[in-house]
């Protein structure tokens, strides 16, 4: 296979899931000074901003620890604008590119060069709503570059790059919170 093939190549994607609450609590709890612990409350509220992305909620504790910045503060930041998200994910708070925000970069930039027609697919999604998108809707969106094999490989990349999560039985695409964040950058 040539080098090109190798890099297309999506069977050497790792495909990262989300923690469940046990997993993504105990993570964060490993990563927490002593002193700041976390309570159940402020543990659910946090990874589900994270989507419980294990590597962002890494990146976010870590975060927490060095700055001894307390949950709620951390969770209060978060919300109040979709600005703060972002300068607190992509690490710009403190002059450095965050792990979690430097990963969808070259994530996104693989996608585009390797499978443009799942670039195709994120950008249409990034000016919708992350949520439940109708498949249908997206294809529809993007009609003169509908083709059908295209579609179905791109979608399966995407899946197994864990940016996007697709229902079969509702036939509804849902991108990643963050992942929608970031595209939106």
């Amino acid at each position: 296979m040539d080098v090109g093939g190798r890099i297309a190549d999506d069977s050497r994607i790792i495909s990262v899931e989300g923690m469940d609450l046990k997993e993504g609590f105990e993570l964060a709890q490993k990563i927490l000074p002593n002193y700041a612990k976390l309570s159940l409350e402020e543990g659910k509220t946090l990874l589900e901003l994270l989507n419980h992305h294990p590597l962002a909620i890494s990146q976010v504790c870590w975060f927490m620890a060095i700055r001894s910045m307390a949950v709620s503060d951390y969770v209060q930041l978060f919300q109040e604008s979709s600005e703060n998200q972002l300068l607190l994910l992509s690490g710009e708070m403190d002059s450095t590119r965050s792990a979690f925000f430097y990963t969808l970069l070259l994530s996104f930039d693989r996608i585009k060069s390797t499978m443009p027609r799942a670039a195709d697919i994120l950008y249409i999604m990034s000016m919708l709503d992350s949520q439940k998108i109708p498949r249908s809707l997206i294809l529809e969106l993007d009609a003169p570059l509908n083709d059908p094999a295209q579609n179905k490989m791109a979608i399966r990349f995407l899946m197994k790059s864990s940016l996007i999560q697709y229902n079969i039985h509702g036939k509804t695409i849902t991108l990643h919170k963050l992942v929608h964040l970031a595209t939106n950058q």
